[in-house]
């Protein structure tokens, strides 16, 4: 996601591994990063300490990709990294009713992503909160903010 928005959702079946992973970014995360940001401009990109994201091969990958900044996202900081809303937003729109299976979870996130895909805006309010969200956490001395 970025202040333009969502970008695709690109499921990965299975477990996610680096080799996987390093796909996803090259084929995807490139791909969209030209279509929202003017060329030669930076991107910041984060993820969180997943072994899958720490590995030399996803490491290599942002150095082959100079304009794509891997962030240093510390790894208990989850209260200001904005994509935690909108996975919160996908569960709040859950339907009681619906069985909870890898089919019905996948269709409904797809279908929750598709239509956040409309909604910009959304990412925008997100994306233009962090100034208040790490001012929060400073005050918070790093403790749990109402982000």
């Amino acid at each position: 996601m970025s202040a333009a928005g969502v970008g695709p959702i690109i499921p990965a079946p299975g477990r996610l591994n680096t080799v996987r992973y390093v796909e996803i970014l090259e084929n995807h995360l490139v791909p969209y990063t030209h279509t929202v940001v003017p060329e030669g401009e930076e991107v910041h990109f984060v993820h969180d300490h997943a072994p899958v994201h720490d590995a030399n091969i996803v490491h290599e990958f942002f150095e082959d990709h100079p304009l794509i900044i891997e962030s240093d996202w510390p790894v208990k900081f989850i209260d200001c990294n904005p994509i935690e809303n909108l996975f919160g937003h996908t569960v709040l729109e859950w339907q009681n009713e619906a069985e909870r299976n890898v089919v019905n979870i996948q269709a409904h996130v797809l279908d929750v992503w598709e239509g956040l895909r409309h909604r910009p805006e959304v990412c925008q309010r997100l994306v233009g909160s962090m100034k208040n969200r790490l001012r929060e956490v400073i005050l918070a001395d790093g403790d749990m903010t109402r982000y």
